[in-house]
C-alpha cells in the first residue's frame, strides 16, 4: 500500500499536470483566439494589434515589436505594439545572426548590449531585458522582439512559450503583407480605372473637336434661315400695324363716324388689305413659323447631342435603347457623314441592353467617321439593327476603299493606324474593342479592297457576371 507521503507526492503531481494542461489548455485558446483575430481584421495595424495584445496577456512584456530584414547586414522595425521602436534600424551582429539561425533567446540585461546602446536613454530606462524569437517567413526571416522592464525578466519557459507562438507571428506577417498587397492592388485599380475614364473623357473631346466644324456648320444653316425670317415677319408685322393703325383712329373716338365716313374708312381699308396682300401675309407668316420651330428644334437636337457627348461619363450601367444612341451620334456626325454618303438606315425595334450608353455612342461616332474617311468621293454608309439570341447586333458597313489584308490582324492593336500622319492617334478602333469586350460584345470585321467594310458588333443585352467596371473610350481613327 502507498504510503500518506507517496499519496501526498501523487496529490501534488496531479496537482502540478492539472494546472499545466490549464495553462496549455488557455494558451492555446489565446493562440486560436488571436489567430482568428487577425484572419477577421482588415487594417494591416489591427493586425499587429491582435497579436501583440496575446503576448501582454501571456507574458511579462511592456513592448513588442518585430524586426525584418531591410539592406544588406540591417534590420528594420515594421510593427510595434506602441510605435516607439518603429522605422528603427538594427544591425544584424553575432546575436542577431543566432537568432536568424533559428535560435530564440533571451538577453539577461540589455545595458551591455551595442544595438541597445543607440536606443534614446528615455527608452532604455524602460527595457531591463529582452527575449528574441525568430519567424520564419515564405522569403525571409523576421525577428519578433518582446521586453520587459525587468532585469532577467524572462525565463526558459517564456522562451518556450514564445517558440509555440511563432505560428501566430508569422500567421500574422503573412496576413500584413496580402492586406497591404491586396489595398496596393486596389489603389493600382482605382488608379488604373481613374486614367482609363479621363482617357474615355479626353478621347471623347478630340472627337468632337474634330467635328466642331460640321457641329458649327449644322447649327449655322437653320440659324440663318431663322435671322432671315424674322426680318421677313418684322416686315409683315409693320404692314399689319398699318390696318391697325387705320382703325385705331375710330376706336379712339368718342364721336360715332357718319355714313360718308364709313364708307370712306372701308375704301381705305379695302384698298390697304389689298396693297399689302393679307392673305399671302397670313399664310406665309404661318409658314415662316413653323420653319422657325423646325429650326430651332435643329438646334436643339444638335446642342443636346453634343452636351450628351461632351458630359463626363459616370460609369453606370442602366437599361438603354440602343437605337436612339445611334440616332443621337448619326445627328452629332451628320455634317461629316451627308457630304461623303447617303446614310441607310434600318433600325429593327430591339430590347433594352444593360449598359454604359455613352461609351457606347462613343464606339458608334468612331465607326460611323471611320466609314466616311474611307470613302474617297460619294458612298453609302449603311446602318442596321436587329435582335439575336440574348442580344443584339449593329453593322456598320461602307462602300469605301477597304482594309487590306495585312492590316485586318492590327487594327484593334493600339496606336495602329492607316491614316496619314497628323490625321489619327490610333486609338479609336482599339478602345472600341475594349469598350465592347468589357460590355461582354465582340466585334467582327469583313473588308475587301475597292469595296468596303462591315463591321458587326453583337452586344448581349444582360451585363456578364464577372465584367469590371471600368471600361475605356476613344476617338475614330482607322481606314
Amino acid at each position: 500500500m502507498e504510503t500518506i507521503e507517496q499519496l501526498r507526492e501523487s496529490l501534488l503531481e496531479t496537482t502540478r499536470l492539472k494546472a499545466q494542461a490549464e495553462r496549455h489548455h488557455q494558451e492555446s485558446e489565446l493562440l486560436l483566439g488571436g489567430m482568428q483575430a487577425v484572419l477577421k481584421s482588415d487594417a494591416p495595424g489591427e493586425m499587429f494589434a491582435q497579436m501583440f495584445d496575446v503576448f501582454r496577456q501571456l507574458l511579462p512584456c511592456n513592448y513588442c515589436f518585430v524586426l525584418e530584414p531591410s539592406k544588406p547586414g540591417w534590420m528594420c522595425c515594421t510593427a510595434c505594439s506602441d510605435g516607439v521602436f518603429l522605422s528603427s534600424e538594427w544591425r544584424i551582429d553575432a546575436l542577431f545572426s543566432r537568432i536568424l539561425q533559428g535560435s530564440t533567446l533571451a538577453t539577461f540585461r540589455i545595458d551591455k548590449l551595442p544595438e541597445w546602446q543607440s536606443q534614446p536613454e528615455s527608452l532604455k530606462n524602460e527595457v531591463g531585458s529582452a527575449l528574441y524569437s525568430p519567424v520564419e517567413l515564405q522569403d525571409s526571416t523576421a525577428v519578433l522582439v518582446l521586453t520587459s522592464r525587468e532585469i532577467g525578466g524572462f525565463s526558459n519557459s517564456d522562451k518556450s512559450l514564445v517558440e509555440r507562438f511563432s505560428a501566430l507571428v508569422a500567421q500574422t506577417m503573412t496576413s500584413v503583407r496580402a492586406k497591404l498587397l491586396q489595398l496596393e492592388n486596389q489603389q493600382l485599380r482605382q488608379a488604373k480605372e481613374k486614367a482609363e475614364s479621363e482617357l474615355v473623357h479626353a478621347e471623347k473631346m478630340a472627337s468632337i473637336g474634330q467635328l466642331a466644324a460640321g457641329v458649327a456648320h449644322e447649327i449655322n444653316n437653320p440659324m440663318g434661315f431663322i435671322f432671315s425670317n424674322s426680318s421677313t415677319l418684322r416686315q409683315y408685322v409693320d404692314d399689319i400695324s398699318q390696318l391697325l393703325s387705320m382703325m385705331e383712329r375710330w376706336v379712339d373716338s368718342t364721336e360715332e363716324p357718319t355714313g360718308d365716313q364709313l364708307k370712306q374708312c372701308l375704301s381705305g381699308f379695302r384698298d390697304l388689305w389689298r396693297d399689302l396682300d393679307i392673305g399671302f401675309l397670313r399664310e406665309d407668316m404661318a409658314s415662316l413659323l413653323d420653319d422657325n420651330d423646325a429650326g430651332l428644334e435643329r438646334i436643339r437636337d444638335i446642342v443636346a447631342a453634343l452636351r450628351s457627348f461632351s458630359r463626363q461619363d459616370k460609369g453606370i450601367r442602366e437599361a438603354a435603347d440602343i437605337n436612339s444612341g445611334l440616332e443621337l451620334t448619326l445627328k452629332m456626325v451628320m455634317n461629316e457623314l451627308k457630304y461623303k454618303a447617303e446614310i441607310v438606315t434600318d433600325l429593327q425595334p430591339l430590347p433594352l441592353v444593360n449598359c454604359q450608353a455613352g461609351r457606347l455612342n462613343q464606339v458608334w461616332m468612331n465607326m460611323l467617321v471611320n466609314a466616311s474617311q474611307a470613302i474617297d468621293n460619294f458612298g453609302t454608309i449603311t446602318l442596321k439593327t436587329e435582335p439575336v439570341e440574348d442580344g443584339i447586333l449593329v453593322s456598320i458597313s461602307d462602300t469605301g476603299c477597304g482594309i487590306p489584308k495585312a492590316s485586318l490582324a492590327r487594327i484593334f492593336d493600339p496606336f495602329y493606324t492607316t491614316k496619314d500622319v497628323g490625321e489619327g492617334t490610333g486609338l479609336g478602333l482599339s478602345i472600341s474593342y475594349s469598350i465592347i469586350e468589357q460590355h461582354g460584345g465582340r466585334i467582327d470585321v469583313e473588308s475587301e479592297i475597292n469595296c468596303g467594310t462591315c463591321f458587326r458588333i453583337y452586344l448581349p443585352t444582360a451585363m456578364p457576371v464577372g465584367l469590371e467596371e471600368g471600361v475605356v473610350g476613344g476617338e475614330a481613327d482607322v481606314e
